[in-house]
């Protein structure tokens, strides 16, 4: 994250997925572009993807990274303003050494007062609705040329479905 902020400090969103999560870039831009346009304030933090929250775990609700995870970034910028960022490198070897890259992303974001929002167009676990432009990301499909082949079922979706990606949709 931290060499991410210094090659690209002024995006306004990152997006992380794992290697097997396919992204449907299309709806991905329509998303952001109706986030930054119809959905958030200017200075509204987002951390959004498929949500898990184990709260009563004693983790903060996080996005699960396989589903793909988007950030304002402004949001991941505040990692950096508020020194949380050097503080949660250092909890990777201490007290979060045996959580997942992702419950640990969610605990750090979560000190900066940047909190998860679950977005169903993201999924971790299935991609049985690849075919709908409203599906932003799915994991997994390990298969490359399987991967190649769904993006190219799939090419028309959006032209088809965009007058259904409105400001509901945008929101989760």
């Amino acid at each position: 994250v931290q060499e991410l902020l210094h090659r690209f400090p002024g995006v306004d969103y990152y997006f992380f997925a794992d290697v097997d999560t396919i992204v449907f870039r299309d709806s991905l831009a329509a998303l952001t572009h109706l986030l930054e346009h119809e959905v958030l304030k200017k200075d509204e933090d987002l951390y959004t993807g498929q949500d898990l929250d184990l709260s009563r775990q004693g983790l903060a609700k996080f996005i699960m990274s396989g589903g793909g995870v988007l950030v304002r970034g402004l949001s991941l910028r505040k990692l950096l303003a508020h020194g949380a960022l050097k503080s949660c490198i250092e909890a990777m070897s201490g007290p979060w050494c045996h959580h997942h890259l992702d419950w640990a992303f969610g605990e750090c974001l979560a000190t900066a007062n940047v909190q998860a929002r679950g977005h169903w167009a993201f999924q971790q676990k299935s991609c049985i609705g690849y075919l709908s432009a409203h599906l932003v990301a799915c994991h997994p499909v390990k298969n490359r040329s399987l991967q190649e082949e769904m993006l190219q079922n799939r090419s028309d979706c959006l032209s088809r479905e965009r007058p259904t990606l409105g400001r509901g949709w945008a929101m989760g």
